[in-house]
């Protein structure tokens, strides 16, 4: 059972205050469509049905808002809000997505049944790109529920749904014959059909909750106004506890420049600071903090220096904690995971690692080598290859290290297409081997192999006068007997018993010659004195991970993958399933 993240509702949040009498329509049709779920309707909702009064339903004649009337519309917004956050996804309730299209908007609501009603769970707007405002109405329309799915995914994954839309061709969308469709229209009809093909047609007027929400965008907000303020520092509570109970703060009524009207300031800090009453406060940070998203402490200062109210400070870092374009634009410091516990194999050549490296540069008509090591005697191979199809991946395998060491009981590797594809899987069928692929864009999972990677071209490189793969054997015979600080000894003397004799080795330990099989008879007894050694971690990192993750019920997720030039490094927020 989860609630609504704030992103979910942040289309009503930021709804603008409607600027023409046909905005205001639309603004309470949407609100009439939730009047079950909204307490006191009527009543919050009456100054702005007097701003109506006898206008023509599509009249455009700008509104004259008051104090009452701007408070009406806050209380309105807020309920609203307050309406979906009541609500939590029923995975086993009927779930309806609402979506419509305009010339520069699209919009989406999403609903659930609730007994004989159906209650909001979020709501969705943005504006369509100029490209996008080019589109048919046909393709706008297809896009708004291709973006609204997208929106609410997290929510609609594994849940059966319908969709609701007042462009009746659409429904005939899924019917038709694919070489009447454009690639973009396949593209966005594959995406929707992993989630639904239900698609039903309602009339525009029955449609009103997105018609308001996809021309949000069409609406121009106020900004903050002089006279908004005065009028509301008039009725506002904490201001008039300021003025009767004594403060650091200097409060004066002074004038506003070139006009008649008067504000409460603070003079204290001989910078003229006006007040600003509670209803305004979150847009005093919006229109300084979204110029450029500084952070907490830059923040508070760039807005304390203009302005005051009570508990200011605690407002603008709780404001600026929430903001979500922070969250997902700005690199906080990452979770590091403490590193996972691998089984230690029990004995030789039956866990390994394999991997691929390259491009290298063109040696003897190799580019790349398939590198695996043994996770129980640390035994390295790299074997070089021409190319990198899965062919010649498998064939590489099976004649550099299962010919030699036999048949692994278990493979460990990435997920690089070699590893995924078709031949790989049935080389391994083949032998009954079991394969595990690590997480995707989290190459410390094979590290194993992924470190020697470094070791193995730091070697290779100092080899200058020759090409890689002329220096490959010697390099490798090097890392195959080097000492193994957890080991205590070297790769070698795991596999064979002993180290191998290496060049200028003068003095070779002279073995006393076993009979018969007593040479055998002694490998195989210390070959059983051998115990599994887990690798050891030289440079992990520090374990860090949030307290808030093991109590939060949404996360944002970093993007690990190559992204282009000023793409934000988090998505939006995830549900955490487990």
């Amino acid at each position: 059972m989860t609630s609504i993240t704030p992103e979910k509702v942040e289309a009503i949040s930021n709804f603008p205050r409607p600027k023409t009498v046909q905005d205001l329509r639309r603004f309470l049709g949407m609100l009439n469509f939730f009047r079950r779920f909204l307490p006191q309707a009527a009543q919050k909702q009456l100054p702005l049905q007097k701003m109506l009064g006898k206008c023509k339903k599509r009249d455009k004649t700008p509104l004259n808002w008051t104090d009452e009337s701007d408070q009406a519309f806050q209380n309105c917004i807020n309920d609203l809000k307050e309406a979906t956050h009541l609500a939590h996804p029923n995975s086993n309730a009927a779930i309806i997505l609402m979506t419509g299209a305009s010339d520069r908007a699209i919009g989406g609501c999403m609903r659930q049944r609730e007994g004989d009603s159906w209650k909001p769970l979020g709501f969705f707007s943005r504006k369509l790109s100029t490209a996008e405002q080019k589109y048919s109405a046909y393709d706008r329309e297809l896009l708004a529920i291709f973006a609204s799915i997208k929106y609410f995914r997290y929510l609609l994954e594994g849940t059966k749904f319908t969709i609701l839309t007042d462009h009746k061709p659409i429904t005939y969308a899924f019917p038709q014959k694919i070489e009447k469709l454009s690639p973009r229209q396949i593209n966005h009809l594959n995406f929707i059909t992993q989630f639904t093909v239900d698609i039903k047609h309602i009339s525009g007027k029955d449609n009103v909750v997105a018609d308001a929400l996809f021309r949000i965008e069409s609406i121009s907000t106020y900004p903050l106004s002089y006279e908004d303020i005065a009028r509301s520092q008039q009725d506002d509570e904490e201001l008039d506890l300021l003025l009767k109970q004594p403060t650091s703060l200097t409060l004066q009524k002074l004038q506003v420049p070139n006009t008649d009207m008067m504000l409460y300031c603070d003079i204290s800090t001989q910078v003229i600071r006006p007040y600003i009453p509670k209803m305004h406060r979150y847009q005093v940070f919006r229109n300084l903090h979204d110029l450029a998203h500084p952070g907490v402490r830059a923040t508070v200062r760039l807005i304390c220096s203009l302005f005051v109210w009570s508990k200011m400070k605690q407002d603008i870092v709780n404001f600026t904690r929430s903001c979500i374009a922070c969250q997902k634009s700005k690199i906080f410091r990452h979770v590091h995971s403490p590193l996972a516990d691998f089984k230690v194999p029990n004995q030789r050549f039956v866990h390994i690692n394999i991997d691929l490296i390259g491009p290298l540069p063109s040696s003897q008509g190799f580019s790349y080598c398939l590198t695996a090591i043994d996770r129980f005697s640390r035994w390295p191979e790299a074997m070089p290859l021409a190319d990198i199809r899965a062919e010649t991946v498998a064939q590489t395998l099976y004649s550099g290290w299962i010919s030699r060491f036999g048949v692994p009981q278990r493979i460990s590797t990435d997920r690089d297409a070699q590893f995924t594809s078709d031949v790989f899987h049935s080389l391994v069928k083949t032998f009954g081997i079991r394969l595990s692929h690590t997480a995707a864009y989290y190459p410390q999972a094979n590290g194993a192999i992924k470190r020697w990677h470094r070791t193995l071209k730091a070697a290779i490189m100092c080899h200058t006068s020759v090409h890689w793969v002329s220096a490959l054997p010697a390099v490798l015979l090097g890392l195959r007997t080097v000492f193994k600080e957890d080991l205590q000894c070297s790769p070698a003397e795991m596999v064979y018993g002993e180290n191998l004799c290496l060049p200028s080795q003068f003095f070779v330990q002279q073995q006393p010659q076993a009979a018969g099989n007593g040479f055998i008879k002694k490998l195989q007894t210390h070959i059983q004195q051998l115990r599994a050694t887990p690798t050891s971690n030289h440079s992990a990192k520090p374990t860090f991970v949030y307290r808030d993750l093991s109590v939060c019920s949404h996360v944002f997720l970093r993007v690990d993958a190559v992204q282009p030039s000023l793409s934000q490094p988090y998505t939006r927020p995830y549900k955490v399933l487990s």
